[in-house]
């Protein structure tokens, strides 16, 4: 073979490997549009098989072993084949495209196409069993038959011309690059053609296939890039418009809670002025010195009277206070629920750890709904309650635990305001808004968390986690 032959077999393999690569690239990006995808798929693996057997049937060419025969028969055949079938698949390649793009769907223009192409493979079979488009002679090389080649061109032609004429009828459906791509398919490969009618030897209408394939390739990574930029555009927008509204809700939810902090502000300001705080401490002081100096009566009385000074001094705090000041008021509550409650109640505290700052009444509120709502709601009134405190690298933990009758905790989601109430928990159902309550101020003035695990009839385990990056540098 001379070096022209080699370099054009080069050329030949080099274009089945890219329109392999390309086919594979393609099928990666296919979600973009199927149907664009699968005829560009046909278009590129045709094409890879038409340059494969071209090359193949240059390189066997005049070779007169059992091999050698065999394969230009078969490779010239397999390329005249997959010369209509590109014609084939490049017609669907372009009614897809048109059709995406808001053009008639073009069916007759495809079943015409598609009748040529069909007559033009049947006349190949004939052709191989009668012998009248192309021959081979005794050195094993292809020649064409001058009295009916020109059907076979002319069957190959015909095709491509009403690709031509409904390219142009659709031009302002194209994209630039689509319609650069499509006049390219047009005039490159009649060039091609006409070479290779005058200067038989190289495959000049096969190579320039290639190259239209190629700048079909190319203008469908273009679209597929443009089509992933829009999505990622969409996406942002989405994401953009989501957290306006989730502003929006955070804003709204800020001036509730503002509106809720001044409206029990002035509750507290309202209680606290009736109350009279001076006039009840004076006034139990004065019947405190009416008693006998170790009665049971003044021990419960002096009690009583460091829970209300206690509870009155915190109704006006409006900031975190000390943990260690409402456990105080605390012990003073448990001191009368046990004088009260007797045996009924019991008590157990393991508080190491109260050097922190947290809302007021988080301590208080737990220990009420553990007693009121959890053990005296059992049967017989009886249980145990247990307080305990401690603290890790990170945070202050506070647990209350009762053995009551615990209830669904599903009653405490944000959104169930409209769920029943199960059967036998209507009287905790207050109980349970406190507990929503307490949540929301951990939250907003501390940046705690409360937790609830609670299983009816079992009991309740209420915990409380402070982080100690917000106490931490704060005057306790």
């Amino acid at each position: 073979m001379s070096a022209v032959q080699y370099i054009h077999i080069s050329m030949e393999i080099w274009g089945a490997v890219f329109c392999l690569i390309a086919a594979v690239c393609v099928h990666v990006t296919r979600r973009f549009d199927e149907r664009v995808a699968g005829s560009l798929c046909c278009l590129l693996l045709t094409d890879a098989v038409l340059n494969l057997n071209e090359a193949l049937a240059y390189y066997f060419r005049g070779n007169v072993t059992r091999t050698g025969y065999f394969m230009v028969r078969i490779t010239n055949f397999t390329v005249f084949v997959c010369g209509y079938l590109l014609a084939l698949f490049a017609c669907r390649y372009l009614g897809q495209i048109l059709e995406r793009q808001g053009g008639k769907t073009g069916r007759r223009w495809d079943y015409v196409v598609y009748v040529f192409c069909g007559l033009g493979i049947l006349l190949l079979v004939l052709s191989r069993i009668f012998g009248f488009y192309y021959a081979f002679d005794e050195q094993n090389r292809y020649y064409r038959l001058d009295g009916s080649y020109w059907l076979m061109n002319t069957l190959g032609l015909l095709p491509v011309v009403l690709l031509y004429i409904r390219i142009i009828r659709s031009r302002k459906r194209f994209q630039p690059l689509q319609y650069i791509s499509f006049l390219v398919f047009i005039f490159l490969p009649v060039a091609g053609f006409v070479i290779q009618t005058f200067h038989y030897g190289i495959s000049v209408y096969n190579i320039t296939n290639t190259v239209c394939i190629m700048f079909f390739f190319i203008t469908y990574e273009m679209d597929y890039a443009r089509y992933m930029v829009e999505q990622e555009r969409k996406i942002g927008e989405e994401r953009e418009q989501l957290l306006r509204e989730r502003i929006a809700v955070e804003k709204e939810k800020v001036r509730f809670l503002e509106k809720q902090v001044e409206v029990d502000r002035e509750r507290i300001h309202l209680y606290h002025s009736q109350i009279q705080p001076h006039f009840i401490y004076n006034s139990l002081t004065a019947v405190m010195s009416w008693l006998p100096p170790d009665s049971k009566a003044g021990e419960v009385l002096a009690h009583f009277t460091g829970f209300l000074r206690g509870s009155i001094d915190m109704l006006t705090e409006t900031e975190c206070i000390p943990a260690k000041r409402e456990y105080a008021t605390v012990e003073h509550y448990l001191y009368m629920e046990k004088e009260r409650y007797g045996d009924d109640v019991t008590v157990e505290t393991d508080m190491q750890d109260l050097g922190f700052l947290l809302p007021t009444f988080t301590i208080q509120s737990l220990v009420e709904n553990a007693i009121n709502h959890g053990i005296r709601k059992r049967q017989d009134g009886r249980g145990v309650l247990s307080i305990r405190s401690r603290q890790t690298a990170e945070e202050h933990i506070i647990e209350v635990q009762d053995n009551g009758v615990g209830f669904d905790t599903a009653l405490l989601v944000e959104e169930s305001g409209n769920l029943p109430v199960p059967s036998g928990q209507e009287n905790s159902q207050q109980a349970h808004i406190g507990l929503k309550n307490l949540k929301k101020r951990l939250e907003m003035m501390c940046g705690g968390t409360l937790e609830i695990e609670s299983t009816v009839g079992v009991g309740t385990l209420a915990r409380v986690r402070i982080p100690k990056e917000w106490t931490a540098g704060k005057k306790l």
